[in-house]
C-alpha cells in the first residue's frame, strides 16, 4: 500500500467520523428541543442545513408534526397529518407510524369519527399488542364501554410507571360511563398524580 493510498483512506475515516458526529450532534438536538418544549425552534430547526443534509423530506416532515403537536397549533398539525397519510409513497414502516400518530392524535382530541376509520388498518397491521391497545382505547372513550374493568384492574395490582398511570385514567373513564363518579374521581386523581410525579422526575419506566 502506497503512501497515496493510506493518505486516503486517512481522510475517508475522518470524514465518516466527522459525518457520525454531526448526525449524532444534530439527533441530540432535535431531542432536546423537543423535551424542552421548544416548539417554534424545533420548526425552525427543521429547515436548517444540518437537518435538510441528513433527514429525509419524511422525517423532516414527521418533525414538524410533532413540533405543532407540542405547540397546539391544531391547524398545522391535522393539515400535516392529512397530508402523511394521503401519501402513497411510504413504506410499510412509514406508513405504520403515520397511522399509529394519526390514531394517537385524533383519540386526543375527541375525534373518534376519524380515529375509527384508522383503526382496521391498525388492527391489520399484525402488531396485536397495539391493535388490541387501540381498540381497547377506542371502545371506552367512543362507546363507552365498560367491558375491560375486571382485566384492568387485575392488571392494575402488578403494573408500575405510565403503563399504570394509564390503566388508572382508563378505569377512571371506565367508572365514569358506568355512573360511578366517586371511584373514577379517586382513579382519575391517582392518574394524574402518578403521570405528575413521572414527568416531573424524567422517570418514563
Amino acid at each position: 500500500m502506497n503512501v497515496w493510498t493510506i493518505v486516503t483512506l486517512a481522510v475517508l475515516a475522518m470524514v465518516v467520523v466527522g459525518d457520525q458526529l454531526l448526525r449524532r450532534h444534530v439527533s441530540n438536538r432535535i431531542q432536546q428541543l423537543y423535551v424542552a418544549g421548544e416548539a417554534d425552534m424545533l420548526l425552525d430547526y427543521t429547515k436548517s442545513l444540518p437537518v435538510t443534509s441528513f433527514y429525509p423530506a419524511f422525517n423532516r416532515m414527521y418533525m414538524r408534526l410533532n413540533a405543532y403537536v407540542l405547540k397546539g397549533d391544531v391547524d398545522n398539525a391535522e393539515k400535516i397529518l392529512s397530508e402523511l397519510l394521503a401519501e402513497k409513497r411510504l413504506d410499510a414502516k412509514q406508513r405504520f407510524a403515520v397511522v399509529t400518530k394519526a390514531f394517537e392524535y385524533y383519540m386526543e382530541h375527541d375525534d373518534y369519527q376519524n380515529a375509527g376509520l384508522l383503526l382496521p388498518e391498525l388492527e391489520s397491521s399484525g402488531n396485536e399488542p397495539l391493535s388490541a391497545g387501540c381498540r381497547r382505547f377506542y371502545e371506552i372513550l367512543a362507546n363507552g364501554s365498560t367491558a375491560y374493568v375486571d382485566e384492568m384492574e387485575s392488571e392494575l395490582k402488578k403494573s408500575k410507571g405510565i403503563r399504570k398511570g394509564q390503566l388508572l385514567y382508563l378505569l377512571a373513564r371506565q367508572y365514569e360511563n358506568k355512573g360511578d363518579t366517586v371511584i373514577a374521581s379517586d382513579y382519575e386523581r391517582r392518574s394524574v398524580e402518578l403521570l405528575g410525579g413521572l414527568a416531573s422526575d424524567g422517570n418514563q419506566t
